[in-house]
């Protein structure tokens, strides 16, 4: 389900939008990708380690990776906007706003499938899932029988709404009271989790740099329009 919900969004704005509109949401779907491998060296993985024990005995540990989350994705939104904004000052047409959306509702749609399967709760991961799936094909089916063009915010906006919006909810549901974030020394006793971040983040780096290099390197020198070209080709490959 996962791979349809990408499937899905890449395809629709491949066949339906302009190719620079696609262009621009490949690339912040790039960085979207490259933030939620650095977020995986600061939780994700850390969850995916915690001892199966008595659920009670989580939920401190839980209750501080889900602070790290919080402060990440805000630290993120802030430099995305930043980004977007400095772009639509310089007149660089991969400047979208939709992104200040997108990128902190992929990352949250990362982190809460992470969190439900780290406490084994594969149901609630597939659920979470086919929530994203079925909110993004509905309001997509919505702008392809209406007739409208997608352009890169629309495409960003519904990916945003579709994942954040159902991750919002699972989260709230999964942590439920222990959704409010720990304060700097309640989080002290839990800070050697975050030990090995490091040497995680060292090779998710050069994992990414050899993954994702190119969607960078053609954006910089074809534009939007060579960037679409060059993903339009792999949106069947890839799945396969």
């Amino acid at each position: 389900m996962g791979a349809l919900l990408t499937f899905a969004v890449n395809i629709w704005m491949a066949r339906d939008g302009h190719p620079a509109a696609y262009g621009v949401y490949v690339f912040w779907l790039t960085i979207a990708w490259m933030a939620g491998t650095a977020q995986s060296t600061l939780v994700t993985s850390h969850l995916m380690s915690l001892p199966h024990v008595d659920p009670e005995q989580r939920k401190k540990p839980e209750q501080f990776f889900l602070t790290i989350q919080v402060m990440f994705i805000i630290g993120l939104t802030c430099l995305t906007e930043l980004l977007s904004r400095g772009m639509a000052h310089a007149g660089n047409i991969f400047s979208a706003e939709g992104a200040v959306l997108f990128v902190p509702g992929f990352l949250l749609f990362q982190y809460a499938r992470a969190l439900a399967f780290s406490r084994q709760r594969t149901v609630a991961a597939a659920s979470l899932t086919g929530c994203a799936l079925f909110l993004s094909l509905m309001m997509i089916g919505i702008y392809h029988v209406t007739g409208h063009l997608p352009s890169a915010n629309d495409g960003l906006l519904i990916s945003g709404l579709a994942y954040g919006g159902s991750a919002l909810a699972f989260v709230i549901g999964l942590m439920k009271q222990y959704c409010l974030p720990l304060k700097w020394r309640e989080m002290k006793p839990y800070m050697h989790y975050l030990h090995s971040s490091g040497w995680i983040l060292l090779g998710a780096a050069s994992s990414e740099l050899t993954n994702r290099l190119f969607s960078f390197a053609t954006a910089w020198h074809y534009g939007a329009n060579g960037l679409a070209i060059l993903s339009a080709t792999q949106i069947a490959l890839r799945p396969a």
